[in-house]
């Protein structure tokens, strides 16, 4: 790609010997980004601050004081802030919800414009034996203009679903769903593991989108893999 990148971060831990707080560590940074003809297309300042507790339980806190962003030829100046706080108060229990708030580029429209934009997230792991693995994740995401104008609004559900039947074999199913265009896929998997490197893998993936208000398939596989390793 020919490009140019060069920064630095500097971070400290600090572990204040309390029971409750682990450990807190801030950090700063900066970065920055040249194409082929020596154009800057990328840069960003960030200071981000995270604290760790028991149970496996961090919160993070990060801020972006003015990035730039080269597209389509205009350069953009964004801010944005985020935080993040993620657990595992079990061994079958874990999970995360993170949200940031900010600026950022409506690359769809002409020409592209900087809006006010809006993220949230919603992970929940569950394990209930050793054999079964479950997550559900969440998406929501909005972009809107300066006056306050909804460019869009989107939300996704993704679950994500694994299954150990034997030393051999396992499966694994992921659904995925999104309102922005009524579109998503489900798609799954069977695998056979005979050896280290040598394996078979059969699956099915669907697509579909909204149409009227019933659900069209719009593309449909099924595919096999064999992987064999020859030792020499």
């Amino acid at each position: 790609m020919d490009i140019r990148t060069g920064g630095a971060d500097v971070w400290y831990s600090f572990w204040p010997g309390s029971s409750t707080l682990l450990s807190w560590a801030p950090n700063v940074g900066y970065w920055r980004t040249y194409d082929h003809s020596g154009t800057l297309t990328d840069e960003q300042s960030y200071a981000v601050i995270r604290f760790t507790f028991p149970l496996q339980t961090s919160f993070g806190l990060t801020y972006f004081p003015g990035a730039l962003e080269r597209f389509g030829g205009i350069d953009f100046r964004k801010r944005k802030w985020s935080a993040s706080i993620s657990a595992a108060p079990t061994r079958s229990l874990s999970g995360s919800v993170s949200g940031s708030m900010g600026e950022q580029i409506n690359y769809d429209a002409v020409p592209p414009f900087l809006g006010n934009s809006s993220q949230a997230s919603l992970s929940l792991t569950l394990k209930p034996t050793d054999r079964l693995w479950v997550q559900q994740g969440y998406l929501k995401s909005r972009l809107d203009t300066k006056a306050g104008a909804r460019v869009f609004d989107e939300n996704i559900w993704r679950t994500n679903a694994r299954f150990q039947w034997s030393r051999e074999i396992s499966s694994r199913v992921i659904y995925q769903y999104g309102t922005l265009e009524h579109s998503g896929f489900a798609d799954l998997l069977v695998s056979y593991l005979l050896a280290p490197g040598t394996s078979f893998h059969a699956g099915y993936d669907l697509a579909f989108e909204g149409n009227g208000g019933a659900l069209r398939r719009t593309g449909e596989l099924f595919f096999t893999k064999l992987s064999y390793l020859f030792r020499i």
